[in-house]
């Protein structure tokens, strides 16, 4: 999470996640999409539930687009019920608290697993165990790890809708060129190390100014790529309760300085300062940075935007080995919701096959369910990545983010003292050890 303030750089990291994130909504049409998942919850059955449902969550154009046609589905499939879709934009979290005090909340809404703490704490989640097993909801078909984000102390508070896994996103041709080989794309490999892709970093950065060229880029607002890091580094974020915050140990460190040092030392990668004007996803799409790690969900902008050749392959490995991270919003339903089995059946119908097939057709999210990773909606061998399938294997690698209690805070908090890292005003133990200063009191704090 020199010659820059750090106000214009948090200004342009946050600029670059909204950048990422509409690569992760980007589409077309959804003509003649399939109706919900039906498998009914109660005697009624489905058809004879009757009464309004809604449904809430950010979007871009392209995902407004699929859910309320997903309603227009709903409603003709459910006679007498209505189902709505809410388009969240902005603070997402304050209109979500706000309509629940003004007891207009929702009835299935978007839940990130970091914030899963708090919206079990606030008592917002209606537990799923009961409509899984009444109706048969298959759940075996979800990525483990990604379910697993949605579960607490024996209960299911929700399901994921996306799930997106670190990879690295490389340039073939400027490879070609440079007569390089390829990023592996085998995760057993062990010679693409942290060593390595610095190695090739350098090889493939070139020219000066503006249309200099680099090897590489970080992105300042992509948590999960400096926790891919550590953690492959040997390094934690936190202990296994959370109760502190390890990031001030050496594997932390190490790999912390690491990333700051191609930006700083090597100068393989751009400056903060370089981004103010773009994005990380223009910067490679545009051919001015050879490798970029990302994730799945930015296939259908790439396929749009890059005018050349690129595939993925594995994260470097450190010395605790290759552990890219993974994670993605998911659907919950509110626990006072007045129509529980109207808002199962349009949660179960959101994270089903058929409608993310179509949100991952469209290019909005990155598969949680793996019949639809192995499918050839995402297996789709007349368009790029050539070495899709790595994120398959990758399943078994890859490791979610993690969880702690009050992490908007948190989050806030890191990212304030890492944009000292990503300018190379301060080393990385400084950084570091400022961070677990300022996170270790909000480890203990109760939930608001």
């Amino acid at each position: 999470m020199p010659g820059l303030t750090r106000r214009t750089f948090l200004r342009v990291g946050a600029s670059s996640l909204a950048a990422v994130s509409l690569a992760a909504c980007a589409g077309t049409g959804t003509s003649q999409r399939p109706a919900p998942a039906s498998g009914s919850t109660t005697a009624a059955g489905p058809g004879k539930l009757t009464g309004k449902v809604t449904f809430m969550a950010w979007g871009t154009p392209p995902a407004v687009v699929e859910r309320k046609q997903f309603c227009v589905d709903f409603d003709k499939e459910h006679p007498g019920a209505s189902c709505s879709f809410i388009l969240a934009p902005g603070n997402y979290m304050d209109k979500l608290l706000t309509m629940v005090a003004g007891n207009d909340a929702p009835d299935v809404f978007f839940v990130s697993p970091t914030n899963l703490p708090e919206f079990i704490g606030k008592n917002l989640l209606h537990p799923l165990d009961a409509f899984i097993a009444s109706s048969h909801y298959d759940i075996q078909d979800f990525i483990p790890a990604a379910l697993k984000q949605y579960q607490q102390s024996g209960k299911t508070y929700g399901f994921p809708r996306g799930f997106g896994m670190e990879a690295v996103f490389y340039n073939v041709d400027l490879f070609h060129k440079a007569q390089l080989p390829s990023v592996p794309a085998d995760l057993k490999d062990t010679s693409w190390t942290f060593r390595a892709l610095l190695q090739r970093a350098q090889q493939l950065t070139s020219g000066n100014g503006p249309t200099k060229t680099f090897g590489y880029i970080v992105n300042p607002a992509n948590s999960r790529e400096w926790m891919t890091y550590v953690w492959s580094n040997g390094g934690e974020v936190f202990n296994h309760d959370y109760t502190q915050c390890l990031l001030d140990q050496p594997p932390a460190v190490e790999a912390l300085q690491f990333l700051q040092d191609l930006i700083a030392k090597y100068r393989v990668a751009p400056t903060p300062a370089i981004m103010q004007t773009t994005n990380v996803m223009n910067m490679f799409d545009s051919g001015r940075v050879a490798m970029s790690i990302s994730e799945p969900f930015t296939f259908a902008q790439r396929r749009k935007d890059a005018k050349f050749t690129w595939d993925v392959g594995v994260t470097p490995a450190g010395k605790h080995g290759r552990i890219p991270g993974g994670g993605g919003v998911g659907w919950g339903m509110y626990a006072k919701t007045k129509v529980p089995d109207l808002a199962w059946q349009v949660l179960a119908g959101l994270s089903g096959k058929r409608f993310q097939t179509e949100e991952l057709r469209d290019g909005t999210t990155a598969p949680p369910r793996l019949s639809v990773l192995n499918s050839k909606a995402f297996l789709n061998p007349s368009q790029p990545p050539a070495h899709a399938a790595l994120f398959i294997e990758e399943v078994r690698y890859v490791r979610t983010d993690p969880q702690p209690p009050n992490w908007p805070e948190i989050n806030t908090a890191l990212n304030k003292e890492f944009s000292y890292l990503w300018t190379g005003e301060r080393t990385a133990l400084t950084v570091a050890k400022a961070a677990v200063a300022a996170v270790t009191p909000l480890l203990g704090k109760p939930i608001a």
